[in-house]
């Protein structure tokens, strides 16, 4: 995996490891992206019961679905922004990502460069026990749709379409109401 798609797959994955770790040791928001160690800690721990309902539809190369109750988002402060949605199962997991701000309402194409577009990371937690087991994904293409954007609640729907490690292409689609974490 070459640098750019390791920071991406980081900083999509920060999201899985904001829900997880959505109260930290202290007031204060971490700044930079978290270790490999933490973010692997964070997601294999699961959500932080955030309250925010979501679904993911998987379709293509293999044919899924999850929901739950631990959807969130959050924007990291700091001089360099980055914004975090997670959508977190124990069997699938979205992570959407983008340097900035929370997206406002409306339509927002997903692309694979995260200093240009929104980008997802579409991830398999059904293949293993943790997360060195767990396919990722590349985005290839997609959709944020936002119908309700404020410090209170991020409301909307995805779709993109993703290439696994593995091969192949999945589709995924979905539905979610975030509720705000810290990064």
């Amino acid at each position: 995996m070459n640098r750019h798609q390791c920071v991406t797959t980081l900083i999509a994955t920060l999201g899985c490891f904001a829900v997880a770790c959505g109260k930290g040791e202290s007031s204060s928001a971490q700044q930079g992206v978290p270790s490999q160690r933490e973010v692997a800690r964070g997601l294999a721990s699961g959500g932080a019961n955030a309250s925010g309902p979501f679904d993911i539809v998987v379709t293509g190369g293999k044919t899924a679905s999850a929901s739950g109750r631990d959807a969130s988002y959050c924007v990291s402060s700091g001089s360099t922004k980055v914004f975090a949605l997670s959508l977190v199962a124990p069997t699938w997991a979205v992570s959407i990502a983008a340097m900035g701000d929370r997206p406002g309402v409306g339509v927002h194409v997903m692309g694979p460069d995260i200093t240009r577009d929104l980008t997802a990371d579409l991830t398999d937690k059904t293949t293993g026990g943790g997360p060195a087991d767990w396919v990722h994904s590349d985005l290839k293409t997609g959709t944020l749709t936002v119908t309700r954007s404020d410090s209170a609640k991020l409301i909307g729907t995805y779709e993109l379409i993703a290439t696994p490690k593995t091969g192949g292409e999945w589709r995924a689609k979905g539905a979610f109401e975030a509720n705000p974490t810290k990064c």
